[in-house]
């Protein structure tokens, strides 16, 4: 991936970020200005941590919510890759959750929790996927993501049900805009929004589904997700 860093609105090279979120990138105050009646809908100010700040958490944490655990390399020959699995209320993930900045900006908030630290050089602990989602609007994921995720759990900011087909699509959806900025970060940056979001996700489904009709989780999975 470019190391370049490029405006969120036209793609020149852009080196101010929004002093709130730190996450999109602008060229100028222009830019900055015309983006912000979709960025407002998104923009949290990040915690010293990283982790999820107090207006970014859910309102209310009474009920359990299914959520996702993907598996990172090591544990995918006995796992699998995607595991369904039930969030309750005092589970880590609230406390030191992450929000996927890229999910936010197309409308669909996601929380990722890691279960251990990064431990850098072990291979095994590589998660490729949890990477995708962590991507930025410049198609970068922030270091700390880079290697060596390791495991982590998923769940949606609203709390409704988090399916592993709905998983798979938001992976693929992040694959692709990582396709697209190997072509130009503009290009990419056209399909970013909730729009490009829900085009390539029902295209997505439409896909899996002439390749494998029989497939009962993509039959049953509801857009918009």
């Amino acid at each position: 991936m470019s190391s370049r860093a490029h405006c969120s609105v036209c793609s020149e090279a852009g080196a101010m970020r929004c002093a709130r979120c730190k996450n999109e990138l602008y060229c100028s105050q222009t830019c900055q200005h015309a983006d912000w009646p979709n960025h407002k809908q998104h923009c949290f100010s990040p915690s010293p941590s990283g982790v999820l700040t107090d207006e970014q958490r859910p309102s209310s944490v009474s009920d359990n919510v299914n959520g996702i655990i993907i598996h990172c390399n090591a544990e995918r020959y006995s796992r699998g890759v995607f595991e369904p699995t039930i969030i309750n209320p005092s589970h880590a993930i609230y406390r030191k959750g992450f929000h996927a900045s890229l999910f936010q900006k197309v409308g669909l908030p996601i929380i990722v929790y890691r279960h251990h630290p990064p431990t850098y050089g072990d291979q095994g602990r590589d998660n490729q996927i949890a990477t995708y989602l962590m991507i930025e609007s410049d198609g970068i994921a922030d270091l700390q993501w880079q290697q060596c995720a390791g495991t982590v759990t998923v769940m949606r900011q609203d709390k409704k049900p988090l399916t592993a087909e709905a998983m798979e699509t938001m992976w693929m959806y992040a694959d692709h805009l990582l396709d697209l900025f190997s072509s130009g970060p503009s290009i990419a940056k056209r399909k970013m929004n909730p729009t490009g979001f829900v085009k390539f996700c029902r295209r997505y489904k439409a896909d899996k589904l002439v390749n494998y009709p029989d497939n009962e989780g993509f039959k049953n999975m509801s857009l918009p997700l």
